[in-house]
């Protein structure tokens, strides 16, 4: 949403698309919020993939162990396939934080989208704000204009009474 400090005021002044600046404000806002939560999860799937490596190093740094200590070939094979599973693990969580990126990228070109229309919309109101407030001033200057002529005028009609006297 615009900062409302940002937005210059003027009285008189009355902008017709106000609603729709207002409805992209609200658009701005949903994505902005979207953005932080496809932000959140790629980071929560991301934390999840770091755990998930960290345990398959380790197993697999307890099973280099277990071989080397001469386990038995059960135990092995369990230990294998305790590997291959966790291995798959990592894969599933490597494919939901790939999802989870592609999620946030789709997620911040809508926000970028969504605040340029409504940048689109900001720079046409300043611009026509400037222009009525051009227009005010002109205005001002000309009853300015008028009144200072009137006010010659009357003084000249004055100077004239008072030499026919």
């Amino acid at each position: 949403m615009t900062d409302p400090q940002a937005v210059r005021q003027a009285r008189g002044f009355d902008w017709r698309l106000a609603p729709l600046q207002r409805k992209l404000e609200w658009e701005a806002d949903a994505a902005r919020t979207r953005v932080a939560r496809a932000l959140a999860q790629w980071e929560a799937a991301g934390a999840s993939l770091r755990g998930a490596e960290a345990l398959l190093r380790q197993a697999g740094q307890d099973a280099r162990g277990a071989v080397s200590a001469h386990a038995d070939p059960r135990a092995h094979r369990r230990l294998l396939a305790y590997l291959v599973s966790l291995g798959d693990q990592v894969a599933v969580v490597t494919a939901r934080e790939l999802e989870a990126g592609e999620q946030l990228a789709a997620a911040r070109q809508e926000l970028l989208r969504r605040q340029r229309r409504l940048d689109v919309v900001l720079r046409a109101r300043e611009n026509a704000l400037d222009a009525y407030l051009g227009q005010q001033a002109r205005a001002q200057q000309s009853q300015a204009d008028a009144s200072w002529l009137a006010l010659r005028e009357r003084r000249r009609g004055r100077e004239g009474l008072e030499g026919q006297t």
